[in-house]
């Protein structure tokens, strides 16, 4: 019989919590870019906006961040939804985490818009938030996913964009890619932490790098052939806090 190998990467975010320090993220703050959940969970607030036509789409990235089987369990999350009475106000969500946001909080971007006939690129793409992204960049982590569009990007952008690999370590096709995608995680039918169930595309792969950045920077990732890869790509990517 044929041996069968683990799939590292449709195991991988498990690994990630079974091997997270003690107390992750205590006394930190996730701010989430994108809409709430129907139900928010323990220590997630909403801080601006409503929600999208996508509720389950947070629902997915909050499960790999918070929750007792998530990277971050004791982070703090606060929420600035661009969605806000049917109105798309990207600009005002972002000036809400400017004002409040701090030196150790990490910023996660999961919106993706439309530029022309270009769909799914991400929020960094439009660049009238060049200012406000920039402003943020300076105060904190930044990690935006790259967006699912198959897009060849070449314009810089502020921030960290991540986008998403499949299970040979290749991008998915699905996921943007070229020169302003500065990270890469898995993004191939990951399994969400204490569910069955699965998400593939650039949105779980930034939440991954985002429960690592809320990470201490010595924290040991234990993933095996994976761990020195990850922690190159944090250590050169992100401004983890000590």
């Amino acid at each position: 019989m044929p041996v069968v190998l683990p799939d590292p990467w449709s195991i991988l975010v498990d690994a990630i919590a079974a091997h997270r320090p003690a107390h992750a993220g205590v006394g930190r703050t996730l701010w989430l870019g994108e809409g709430p959940p129907v139900t928010l969970p323990a220590r997630v607030e909403v801080a601006f906006g409503g929600l999208s036509p996508w509720p389950e789409h947070a629902q997915e990235t909050l499960s790999v961040l918070s929750g007792p089987t998530g990277m971050a369990p004791e982070a703090n999350v606060r929420i600035a939804s661009p969605f806000n009475d049917g109105v798309h106000e990207p600009q005002s969500a972002l000036e809400t985490v400017l004002r409040d946001v701090g030196p150790d909080d990490v910023v996660l971007i999961e919106v993706q818009i439309a530029i022309g006939d270009r769909l799914d690129l991400p929020l960094a793409a439009d660049a009238s938030l060049s200012p406000l992204l920039a402003a943020l960049h300076e105060r904190c982590a930044v990690v935006a996913a790259a967006g699912n569009g198959g897009h060849g990007l070449t314009e810089p952008v502020q921030g960290n964009l991540v986008g998403a690999v499949d299970r040979s370590g290749r991008p998915l096709a699905s996921s943007n890619n070229g020169p302003p995608v500065t990270q890469w995680m898995p993004g191939d039918h990951v399994l969400l932490p204490g569910t069955s169930r699965v998400a593939s595309g650039t949105s779980v792969a930034a939440a991954i790098a985002a429960g690592l950045a809320l990470w201490p920077a010595a924290a040991g990732i234990g993933l095996g052939t994976w761990r020195h890869t990850l922690e190159h790509q944090l250590n050169s990517s992100l401004r983890l806090k000590p």
